[in-house]
């Protein structure tokens, strides 16, 4: 049999009522919930301003595929990905007092202001990990960019031997002779 929900009318398999959705807790008391909000907005518009770098950087990284490593378009690529390092780590520092503030009102809080933050606080960290780990990811990268350069081997002159001729390498840039 089939769960039915229709015009109010409920029925089920065992012929017993589904129970209702537990109802959210309203919002933190007046205090807290300014503060939160404050919080918020800030973890929001650092958010929008690393979305909007980090976007850059991969289109730019996009670009710069296929040419020879420090070449021009990697050398914008690897600007791009500097850029978006330090506008997220704004990001990061919200999190992370938005992180500390969640944590301290379950520790600290109201019973009631405890309780909706202990909801938030999974949420709240794992944002926070994803940004952790863009850096712990990204910050080698870009180091990696600027020592050795990325690009396609098979348009530089000293190809690794393994990989056929590239047909990905920029105008005019002649691919290796096999």
């Amino acid at each position: 049999m089939m769960l039915l929900i229709h015009l109010g009318i409920q029925a089920t398999v065992t012929g017993s009522p589904i129970p209702p959705a537990p109802r959210p807790l309203p919002p933190f008391t007046r205090e807290v919930e300014a503060v939160a909000r404050l919080k918020g907005s800030r973890v929001s518009a650092a958010y929008k301003v690393c979305s909007d770098a980090r976007t850059n950087a991969d289109g730019r990284w996009v670009d710069a595929m296929g040419t020879r490593p420090h070449s021009n378009a990697w050398n914008i690529a690897t600007f791009a990905l500097k850029h978006s390092l330090t506008v997220c780590q704004e990001q990061r520092q919200a999190l992370r007092e938005q992180a500390e503030f969640i944590e301290n009102i379950i520790v600290d809080g109201s019973s009631h202001d405890s309780e909706v933050a202990a909801q938030m606080v999974d949420g709240v960290v794992s944002e926070l990990k994803a940004g952790e780990q863009y850096y712990a990811t990204e910050t080698p990268r870009y180091r990696h960019l600027l020592v050795v350069g990325w690009g396609s081997p098979h348009c530089i002159q000293h190809a690794d031997g393994y990989a056929p001729n590239s047909s990905i390498c920029a105008a005019g840039e002649n691919p290796l002779q096999p």
